[in-house]
């Protein structure tokens, strides 16, 4: 089996991921990789921003930031206790966001 350092696994927290998230934990207990937990917060588009006021659209950011960070910190708990974790909650476009956080972790998956 080829030799693994870094798992990148990528969330939306669905029931849908679940299987995804079993793989990933597997191979990580394989190879004794460590594995980076992503979310990806969707960026609101520029129609959507300016019909919130700036102070409601920047506490509703916070929000959805605190709950993402929340929600991978429970994942890591509840499905990957005792490996070797790191979270990463970042905003943007998921492909994006995904191919970059793979390149910044050097992800072999």
């Amino acid at each position: 089996m080829k030799q693994f350092s870094n798992i990148l696994f990528a969330t939306d927290f669905s029931d849908a991921s679940g299987p995804a998230a079993d793989y990933a934990i597997a191979l990580v207990k394989l190879t004794g990789a460590h594995l980076h937990v992503l979310h990806v917060i969707n960026e609101l588009d520029e129609h959507q921003r300016v019909m919130i006021p700036r102070e409601a659209f920047q506490l509703l950011q916070k929000e959805i930031d605190l709950q993402s960070i929340k929600e991978l910190n429970r994942f890591c708990k509840e499905r990957a206790s005792g490996l070797n974790t790191t979270t990463h909650a970042v905003v943007g476009a998921a492909f994006q966001k995904i191919l970059e956080t793979g390149d910044k972790v050097n992800a072999d998956l």
